[in-house]
């Protein structure tokens, strides 16, 4: 069994990691480089191995710096198997094709070739399958897969790949519980070998409870002034909860129950997901 990092080692965005075992090369996440123009040019570089030489992809959820290089993998000849949950595989869709309309003006606006295009997208997506929570399957002779609830975002996944008489856990991201929309992380008890995201690992995030608290009157003293509150929310999972929060204080509260609109075509469709 060998690992080795090409991404969000020693950083945070980029997740990419090659797993070579059982005569099998397999990358947990293929993901955008994010946070400064430096990092996303990095998305332009060539791969440090052979895109068509990849049997499988895992991907453990669908944030653009775990899923955005996807169609560029496919561009470079990537022609195996992705392996995600089904909730993670829709909103990747909706992640690509987003960012894909981002970089296309972007592309036009700097003269030069955007980093792939709808093709590669739709090629990328016809390679994905779908597995349930704690549903393992044996994606190659002795390489078994099974997948995790991460709590992170919907679909999230621990990954868990048993082979060569070991046991490998790959966190992706973790969710920081509680949260009223998703079932916190599974436990697993035992690995060998576990990969952990680590990005908050330094700090203790406030009380759940604290943060409802400020929220909540921040909505009334708003409402109580006739006033407007813009709040600029992350698309996927913060938006949700702040439109389930929302809702939320003003029924337990009793409070006046404010018309608030949401100004994100990619908020919209991860909702409907």
């Amino acid at each position: 069994m060998r690992l080795t990092f090409y991404g969000a080692c020693r950083e945070v965005t980029g997740s990419n990691i090659l797993l070579e075992v059982g005569g099998k090369k397999i990358l947990l996440d293929c993901g955008f480089f994010q946070g400064f123009k430096l990092a996303e040019e990095r998305n332009y570089e060539p791969f440090a191995y052979n895109a068509g030489e990849i049997d499988f992809v895992i991907v453990g959820h669908a944030h653009l710096d775990h899923v955005g290089r996807l169609p560029v993998l496919y561009k470079r000849g990537f022609r195996g198997t992705i392996y995600a949950t089904a909730p993670t595989k829709e909103i990747a869709e909706l992640v690509l094709l987003d960012s894909e309309k981002l970089m296309r003006e972007e592309a036009d606006r700097d003269n030069h070739k955007p980093l792939f295009d709808l093709d590669d997208i739709a090629g990328v997506m016809n390679l994905f399958e779908t597995l349930e929570y704690k549903e393992s399957l044996e994606i190659s002779p002795n390489i078994k897969l099974t997948f995790y609830n991460a709590g992170h975002i919907l679909g999230s996944a621990l990954t868990k790949i048993e082979a060569e008489g070991k046991t490998l856990v790959y966190t992706s991201d973790l969710g920081n519980t509680p949260s009223e929309l998703l079932d916190p992380p599974a436990v697993l008890e035992s690995a060998s070998v576990v990969i952990c995201e680590s990005t908050y690992g330094s700090r203790v995030h406030e009380d759940f409870n604290k943060r409802a608290q400020k929220l909540s009157e921040i909505i009334t003293s708003t409402v109580a002034q006739n006033g407007v509150l813009m709040i600029p929310s992350f698309a996927i999972e913060r938006t949700q909860e702040l439109l389930h929060d929302i809702d939320h204080f003003c029924e337990v509260g009793n409070c006046e129950k404010p018309l608030f609109f949401l100004d994100s075509p990619l908020a919209e469709k991860v909702t409907k997901v």
